[in-house]
Parts: C-alpha cells; sequence; structure tokens
C-alpha cells in the first residue's frame, strides 16, 4: 500500500548555542506534515541538493520521509 500525506519542507537557520559550530550560519532542512508535527535531523541542506529542483525533492522524500 501507499500512503499518501502531504508534508511541508523548510529551510531554517539556527543560532542555538547547543548548535555545533560546522552548523551554524548554514541552511538546514526540516519538515512537518498535517498533524502537526514538525521535524528536523539538523542536516545541512546542502547535503540533500540535487542539479533541479525536481531531484532535490525526490532526494528529500527518499532520505527523510520513508
Amino acid at each position: 500500500k501507499v500512503k499518501k500525506s502531504v508534508y511541508h519542507i523548510f529551510r531554517y537557520t539556527s543560532d542555538s548555542a547547543t548548535l555545533s559550530n560546522d552548523l551554524k550560519n548554514e541552511w538546514l532542512i526540516g519538515w512537518s506534515c498535517l498533524n502537526g508535527g514538525t521535524f528536523s535531523n539538523f542536516d545541512k541542506l546542502s547535503e540533500y541538493e540535487k542539479k533541479t529542483p525536481e531531484k532535490t525533492i525526490r532526494n528529500i522524500l527518499k532520505r527523510l520521509i520513508k
């Protein structure tokens, strides 16, 4: 079965004191779903970006939203 759902993918930066120095001032990736959950592994957005927006979205879906 294929489970369909709506997700919102977003980029953000954080100045949290608990964030490692290599992640400060970097675009990070997060996502949320319709039930109100918001999630992030504090991954750099650049690790998910591909040559086209379509490939980037497919990569995000494959790696984050299984």
